[in-house]
């Protein structure tokens, strides 16, 4: 089995799970009910009478007087459904005569007991034939009654049963080929409601159903039958969809119902909709530009929920979301029991109360950064994150707890409006200036100047975090919506705290600029974390521990006071000098009045908590000269450390150590790339299609494994794309030791464990060969291929695939990557690892084939509204393409034979060298 993928979003199917998240007033929509019934009605015409009535429904559910009819004679008038080669169900709304059979959707391939959404549960069989049993339809439109609608409606809602089917025409040589079956519009409305109606299918159907009434009821069922997870899973497709439909559907209001309840959603929603309008496409501009407005509309409108505790919300709820009254003023509350149940002798727990205090002022030591930052003699001038972000100190604070009940309900309300507002707004701000960071740095022609003038706007940042977190502390308010972060899971939470945790600091000694001619994207190391968790923790202990508490329980503030500490703006005599962490944080912006700052002086030393602080040093690196490499003499440990001097857990402890954070509980550390310059919409698509692969090789128990990457598209022109740590692309390990072929570092790294990393590096190999396939990867260069430190390949940069090519000349027509460097890693081409290669490619090209519909949806969905260059060639000709490389039309055996010619195509092959040798002469690329 290939290692699962921490980073592959899995969600169960089973709709009995899925989420039923409360919707506004002003965005509900009609019940599944009144447009069920409809549908039941005009399921009856077809076999008698035409009845007349019509079924259509407006965005909001509501008839609009389309119809749908029956011919005299009782034949049917509609569409068909049709089976797909994957045997998955294609049906539309239509009528069909008695004989007629249904089709519920199964496939006989494989179980997907943990899928991905899009995913459906089926039978474990040997057999890809497909069985029915026929479901006459015998009732007339004369003839029927109340009490008849009754007994179909319950037949539909009762729990799905299994269903024989009826095996219509497939060749021997093509099993999977389905051909059309045809049903009324109560089987239509029956597959709907069953529980393996998939979130595949439910897409495909709203993609594909252009009746008016059958699309608003699918559009309904989002609510009921998707889960958080699926609805996340397809928001690139939905975002398209609600575009090219949004003056015949409700698609996007849904949307916007699922952003009033999570602003994480909130945030990539606008930021797909700013894509499209960046586009300039002529006919969706406008409507791009009016969902960005009604996106953040909702987010500052939406209903405000109070759950006992966020921390306990269930899975994809957005816990900074649904702030209660008590969750808010959980840190105020425990200062004041703090202060209630402190001895008069204990001036450590004693502090200034909030109506006395004063100002806020900046520190004195980092007004300078709140110009622009420049770095002699580079004429580049960046932003500062004061201008772009706002001042730190405008902060809006909430009532005392001693004012009026009604009147905190109202102010609480108000606030928490504006501090959502606030915070949507500056994330996107944050996001801009990252991306302007980024293309500003590329203007500057000395490389060694672009280091310096980052690493600037990096401690510039992180002032503007510390400064906002010191107003916040110093108020005793949540720390929710009042930092930064990203809607990324990779930067962490956990199953009850599901939103990506509050950035503490960026790594200013980490930050990195990659290499590029024509851009300056680079990574940045953050250190991530709830700030909330003292609060939280101490608030669930109960009134009796909290009686007890004291300052001591509030570490959060004793971290800030070590970060003001670490700048310098703070010294350690004059926290010394303080009763406690939060009059520390208060006199270092200047909020403390002077009868407070007298009254420390005549507090003596003794009674004190005295700071001591971690001066950790970061660690000496060994390593290997360079001009004495020798691979033949060194050790794999050795090597290793030349490659990667300090593995992931390795950095994680040395800087959790000098963190002054380092002691929250939730504390991680994430790395992610800034790419400005550059549209990540064609990435985020490969993305979602590796992890579809992902799932389609676990479910079948293939040994083949993908990496896929966390994507998050932030305009037309630029996004944020998660860090793969621990790798090294082969090109720069043919560079670091100075040699013709990475193969002879692959042997020397894994000498202790050859055979293991041999298997490592086939069985990824082969699945990226499939996909390099399927999807016409192109600019397969040794730049864009990594090496992990367990011998895994992992492909990064799908900007050309499909159908657009480097210099739009198709030079790489070999369909995988088999030179000699490559086929030396397996250990020859004589090898059983070869062998091995050639199984697993086979295997897993045979398996996508089952879910050929699956994989085109995902595709086919972002050809509407969108300007992505893989579909240069034409939509059309571009999905034809794609489906005609799983050889639908061949059957297994040819398959087979194809696979191994193109397998013994690609070793050596021709174009794939010269493609080398041309990367080599004009960029370096060894």
């Amino acid at each position: 089995m290939a290692p699962k993928d921490p980073n592959a979003t899995r969600v169960a199917t089973d709709t009995q799970n899925s989420t039923n998240d409360p919707k506004p007033e002003s965005l509900q929509m009609q019940p599944q009910g009144a447009l069920g019934d409809q549908l039941l009605k005009d399921a009856a015409s077809p076999c008698g009478e035409p009845t007349g009535d019509k079924v259509t429904a407006s965005p909001g559910g509501e008839p609009t007087g389309d119809k749908v009819t029956a011919s005299q004679g009782g034949e049917p008038t509609g569409d068909k459904v049709t089976a797909s080669q994957g045997g998955e169900p294609t049906c539309s709304l239509g009528s069909a005569s008695s004989d007629e059979t249904t089709k519920d959707g199964q496939t006989s391939q494989g179980s997907f007991k943990e899928s991905l959404p899009g995913s459906i549960t089926t039978s474990n069989s040997s057999s890809s034939s497909v069985c029915s049993d026929n479901v006459k339809s015998q009732t007339s439109a004369k003839s029927i009654d109340s009490k008849a609608l009754s007994s179909v409606s319950s037949t539909c809602n009762a729990p799905s049963r299994k269903k024989k089917e009826k095996h219509l025409v497939g060749t021997s040589e093509n099993p999977l080929d389905v051909t059309e079956l045809s049903v009324d519009s109560t089987s239509l409305l029956e597959l709907y409601q069953n529980d393996y109606f998939d979130a595949y299918m439910h897409m495909h159907h709203l993609f594909h159903r252009d009746v008016a009434g059958v699309h608003e009821y699918l559009v309904n069922l989002l609510y009921s039958k998707r889960t958080h997870e699926e609805v996340e899973f397809y928001l690139p497709q939905l975002c398209q969809l609600s575009i090219a439909k949004q003056t015949r559907s409700s698609l996007h209001r849904f949307l916007l119902d699922r952003a009033s309840n999570s602003m994480n959603f909130a945030l990539q929603l606008s930021w797909f909709y700013q894509a499209i309008l960046e586009d300039q496409h002529p006919k969706v501009s406008s409507l791009a530009l009016q969902m960005t407005q009604e996106t953040e509309m909702v987010v500052v409108n939406c209903k405000l929920f109070t759950p006992a505790r966020f921390t306990t919300l269930d899975s994809g709820q957005d816990t900074e979301l649904h702030i209660s009254a008590q969750t808010v003023f959980d840190r105020r509350i425990c200062v004041r029991l703090i202060l209630e149940n402190a001895s008069q002798v204990d001036k450590y727990n004693t502090c200034t109360p909030l109506d006395m205090l004063e100002k806020p002022r900046l520190f004195e030591k980092i007004i300078h950064n709140t110009f622009t930052i420049s770095c002699l003699p580079s004429k580049i001038k960046i932003p500062s994150p004061y201008a772009r972000l706002g001042n730190p100190l405008d902060f809006q604070v909430h009532p005392s707890l001693d004012s009026n009940a009604d009147i905190q309900v109202e102010l609480r309300r108000l606030i928490m409006k504006q501090r959502r507002l606030n915070y949507f707004n500056t994330v996107n701000s944050f996001v801009k200036l990252c991306m302007e960071v980024s293309n500003l740095l590329t203007n500057e022609p000395k490389r060694d100047l672009r280091q310096p003038l980052l690493k600037q706007y990096i401690e510039a940042l992180n002032e503007w975090m510390l400064v906002r977190r010191c107003i916040v502390a110093s108020y005793e308010e949540s720390f929710a919506y009042t930092g930064l972060s990203l809607p990324l899971k990779c930067l962490g939470g956990t199953a009850k705290f599901t939103i990506p945790f509050e950035f503490l600091r960026i790594v200013e000694n980490e930050t990195n600029i990659f290499f590029s001619r024509k851009r300056a994207p680079f990574v940045i190391y953050i250190e991530v974390g709830n700030l909330d968790e003292d609060a939280a923790q101490l608030s669930q202990q109960g009134e009796l521990k909290a009686s007890i508490a004291s300052f001591d329980n509030l570490y959060v503030f004793d971290a800030i006071v070590d970060d003001l500490i670490e700048r310098d703006i703070l010294g350690i005599s004059e926290v010394n000098a303080m009763q406690n962490p939060l009059e520390c944080i208060r006199y270092a912006i200047g909020m403390l009045p002077q009868s407070s700052i007298d009254r420390m002086d005549s507090i003596p030393i003794a009674s004190r908590a005295l700071r001591t602080r971690n001066q950790s040093k970061t660690p000496k690196q060994e390593q290997t000269p360079k001009d004495d490499i020798n691979l033949a003499e060194m050790t794999p440990l050795q090597v290793r450390r030349f490659i990667w001097p300090e593995l992931l857990h390795e950095k994680k402890e040395r800087i959790r150590k000098q963190s002054p954070y380092g002691k929250l509980q939730t504390w991680d550390l994430k790395a992610v790339i800034i790419k400005g310059g550059d549209d990540l919409r064609q990435e985020n698509m490969v993305s979602q299609l590796l992890r579809l692969f992902v799932d389609i090789f676990e479910n079948a128990q293939i040994p083949l494994w993908l990496r896929p990457m966390e994507i998050l598209v932030t305009g037309s022109n630029s996004g944020i794309m998660e860090f793969l740590n621990d790798t090294a692309s082969v090109d720069v390990l043919k560079r670091k030791f100075n040699v013709e072929s990475v193969a002879k570092i692959f042997d020397a790294l894994f000498a202790d464990n050859i055979y293991e990393a041999r298997k490592n590096f086939v069985e990824s190999h082969a699945a990226y060969s499939v996909i390099s396939y399927l999807l016409q990867v192109k600019d397969r260069h040794n730049g864009n291929i990594l090496l992990d430190s367990m011998g895994h390949v992992i492909h990064i940069d799908y900007g050309f695939c499909l159908s657009n090519c480097p210099g739009n000349f198709n030079f790489e027509t070999s369909p995988f990557k088999l030179t000699t460097e490559y086929l030396d890693m397996m250990g020859g081409e004589a090898s059983d690892n070869f062998c091995y290669f050639r199984t697993l490619v086979i295997r897993g090209l045979l398996e996508a084939r089952k879910y050929v519909d699956r994989i085109v949806l995902l595709v086919e969905m972002m050809t509407t509204a969108n300007k992505m260059p893989c579909f240069v060639a034409g939509t059309t000709y571009t999905i034809e393409a794609l489906r005609d490389r799983f050889m639908l039309h061949q059957s297994e055996q040819t398959c087979i034979d194809r696979i191994n010619g193109m397998i013994d195509e690609s070793v050596n092959n021709f174009r794939t060298i010269q493609y080398d040798k041309y990367q080599r002469l004009t960029n370096g690329i060894k």
